[in-house]
């Protein structure tokens, strides 16, 4: 997959439904809950790290302290690269459907009542 590629891209926006909607919003949770994850697995690598590094009585063990850190930040900067790429994907997904039931003789979209 392309880096511009949308998985989104093939479905017809302008018929989001509420089940549509509902599925954005449990795909949205569950980018956040990823992200978490990264964030829970590179505080673990680099505190493992750090106390590598600092506790290090052999050459093999800073080595091991350090290479926990690289990683660590590696897996933060990728997660935070995974979590904005799809948090723009769905941002797109809902402004064409905005955009789109918004235009004049467009059926009206799932809240169109509580407005």
């Amino acid at each position: 997959m392309g880096r511009n590629d949308n998985p989104y891209a093939k479905f017809e926006n302008a018929k989001l439904i509420l089940r549509d909607e509902l599925a954005l919003d449990r795909t949205v949770l569950a980018n956040e809950r990823t992200f978490l994850a990264y964030v829970r697995t590179a505080l673990a690598l680099l505190l493992a790290g750090v106390t590598f590094v600092y506790l290090a009585t052999a050459d093999w063990f800073a080595v091991v302290g350090i290479v926990c850190l690289a990683i660590g930040a590696v897996s933060l900067l990728i997660g935070v690269h995974r979590f904005v790429r799809m948090r723009r994907m769905l941002g797109t997904v809902r402004a064409k459907a905005r955009t789109t039931a918004a235009a004049p003789g467009s059926p009206p979209g799932p809240n169109a009542d509580a407005q």
